[in-house]
């Protein structure tokens, strides 16, 4: 069972709850939470969900994985560990 593919999600989440100050605070902005899911699917047909925290960079991140992790485990045993 071999990784056939890999694809990001990128997603901003606002909150409220529990910030004080609204907006930005420097370069931060305490009102959103940015995450990337990571969905992974084999040659056999199983998909696998993962996530990459994004604290402020959530598009570094997604450029990252797309660009830098998934070249390298496409195509290798999903279920052999380590293969990344």
């Amino acid at each position: 069972m071999k990784i056939k593919h890999i694809e990001v999600i990128e997603l901003e989440m606002p909150f409220s709850r529990g910030v004080e100050k609204k907006g930005d605070v420097g370069f931060l902005n305490w009102g959103k939470l940015d995450f990337c899911l990571i969905k992974v699917e084999t040659d056999d047909g199983f998909i696998g969900w993962g996530d990459a925290f994004s604290f402020q960079c959530r598009r570094s991140v997604a450029e990252a994985v797309k660009h830098m992790i998934a070249p390298r485990v496409i195509g290798r045993n999903s279920t052999k560990r380590g293969a990344a």
